[in-house]
């Protein structure tokens, strides 16, 4: 015998509620994105640090409208608690993420505070 379930939402993560409430007092939502990056040859240490200033955006799914992009617009069906953030293309901030392992999965971490 089937039974037909109805699909459940997971709850939000238990840190999104402080995060949110956290970021609404702050002037500005800004971060550090930090990555690890080899060190030239004759380094005495293996990795470097590369740290970044970004701003927070989001939640992925829950982005704010761009009033610039008349595209039209998919229908916000998904929640996320992925954190989203955007950088100038100008900036080396996107080469040096995706071309600091030859999997683009190197060490990277993001503190906000």
């Amino acid at each position: 015998m089937s039974s037909t379930s109805s699909p459940t939402t997971p709850p939000p993560a238990p840190w999104r509620t402080p995060f949110l409430t956290h970021l609404s007092k702050m002037d500005s939502p800004e971060f550090v994105f930090s990555s690890l990056h080899p060190a030239p040859q004759n380094s005495p240490v293996p990795h470097l640090p590369r740290a970044r200033y970004c701003i927070f955006r989001g939640f992925w799914a829950e982005l704010p409208a761009n009033h610039h992009n008349d595209a039209p617009k998919n229908d916000r069906v998904y929640e996320s608690d992925l954190l989203t953030f955007t950088t100038d293309v100008r900036m080396n901030k996107v080469f040096e993420l995706f071309s600091s392992s030859a999997g683009h999965a190197g060490r990277r971490a993001a503190d906000a505070w």
